[in-house]
């Protein structure tokens, strides 16, 4: 099996290594020009190699493989997230080898696209492309990698939709109970929607996360309130990279 068809895995997943998996929509892919990383970033770092698979609803996707997290910038030009600063923050203290495998869509839907083991029809069943195809050749390595976070950061979609808001709870609590059925007893790291976000039933999918988050004590819930979106559901530059250190403190801490 190769991933998403590209390249065999085995290609870039070397030891030792630890894997954060990145999945949501368009924020957990990122959306910011990198042109403006400041000078200490926009330089390789080979200790965070990154597996990015990221596309637009029911469009065929991206896909790239590389050992370095910056040489992906270098063919995906137009965009930046978390990933720039989390692998950064997150080698910098515990030293193994990261691999970031990030996954998101725009547009996404946790009721739709992300509904855990649907087989449907085309590229718009993501939890399939990534269950299915990617983390099992990932994880049939030798020696097998060790996943280290799920992290979430997704439901604009759904706060755009009032049957799916109102679905959220449900839905998300399924889903992350869904994730560690496949990955082991491993900590999920939930982004809270922004407060600012301009769909209309932002409040309900908030409501929705902060209540599975009081459930279970494997859910950490990172506010990202105080960030600035760039246009009312995207972060600017300055946010994915504070994100991203936000992200790898939490991890840090657990």
């Amino acid at each position: 099996m190769t991933g998403w068809g590209q390249q065999p895995v085995g290609i870039w997943l070397r030891e030792p290594n630890v894997v954060y998996i990145l999945a949501g929509q368009s924020n957990a892919a990122g959306v910011s020009p990198p042109a403006f990383l400041p000078p200490e970033l926009a330089v390789p770092y080979p200790p965070c190699g990154l597996a990015a698979q990221i596309g637009c609803g029911i469009y065929p996707a991206l896909c790239t493989w590389h050992d370095d997290v910056y040489r992906d910038l270098q063919a995906r030009p137009t965009q930046y997230g978390v990933e720039i600063t989390m692998g950064r923050d997150l080698y910098a203290v515990n030293r193994p080898r990261i691999y970031i495998v990030q996954h998101g869509t725009g547009g996404a839907a946790l009721a739709d696209e992300w509904v855990p083991y649907d087989p449907g029809p085309g590229t718009a069943r993501l939890w399939t492309r990534l269950f299915d195809d990617f983390l099992p050749a990932m994880l049939a390595q030798t020696p097998r990698p060790t996943i280290g976070a799920f992290i979430w950061i997704q439901g604009e979609a759904d706060a755009d939709n009032a049957a799916w808001a109102a679905a959220y709870q449900a839905n998300w609590d399924a889903f992350a109970n869904a994730v560690r059925t496949e990955l082991g007893d491993i900590p999920i790291i939930d982004v809270l929607l922004h407060v600012a976000c301009i769909k209309p039933h932002t409040a309900v999918v908030r409501a929705a996360k902060t209540a599975v988050a009081g459930t279970y004590s494997w859910i950490h819930l990172v506010n990202v309130d105080d960030l600035v979106l760039a246009d009312g559901l995207h972060f600017n530059g300055v946010g994915y990279r504070t994100l991203g250190s936000r992200l790898a403190s939490t991890i840090l801490a657990l």
